[in-house]
């Protein structure tokens, strides 16, 4: 049975990723739209028990951190041209892009990307996470003021009153 607050929190938590996205974007780490297009919001229930969650692909970290050095997928430098084509750089030729993401993997591979090299971090979940964490609380607190009231108010059909 799907509640108000089950609605509510899809809701909110759609807002939090809308939140998460457009803070990717304003850092200027929009590509190709698949990393947003795969991050979605779900809400489940089974019994009384919720569950919300946000799931993101396994990558989604290296855009807050970057990407250490070390092994890579093996077909990074496919992915790397794929991302320099969804930028927009536009190259000569084939060899010429083929050559740029190569170098750029093997830098990657060897010292990291830029983001980790300079141990920069990209502030795409900290803040959104907040103002969520602000909005969940009050729900919650609503919602237990409400069973509180109901638990300890007097049936208008009863000739007496609880005793506590």
């Amino acid at each position: 049975m799907t509640t108000r607050f089950d609605s509510e929190l899809l809701q909110h938590l759609e807002m939090l990723r809308d939140d998460i996205i457009e803070a990717s974007r304003r850092a200027g780490q929009q590509a190709s739209g698949r990393t947003y297009s795969e991050t979605t919001a779900t809400v489940e229930r089974t019994g009384d028990i919720i569950e919300g969650a946000i799931k993101a692909p396994g990558y989604f970290q290296t855009l807050i951190t970057g990407r250490g050095p070390g092994r890579v997928p093996a077909n990074f430098t496919d992915i790397i041209e794929e991302w320099a084509a969804a930028k927009g750089l536009y190259f000569i030729d084939a060899r010429d892009a083929r050559r740029f993401a190569n170098a750029v993997a093997w830098k990657i591979r060897r010292e990291g990307s830029e983001l980790y090299r300079n141990h920069l971090y990209v502030d795409l979940v900290d803040t959104p996470v907040k103002n969520f964490e602000a909005w969940l609380e009050t729900a919650l607190e609503q919602a237990m003021q409400i069973l509180i009231n109901e638990a300890l108010s007097v049936p208008a059909s009863s000739q007496h009153g609880y005793i506590l």
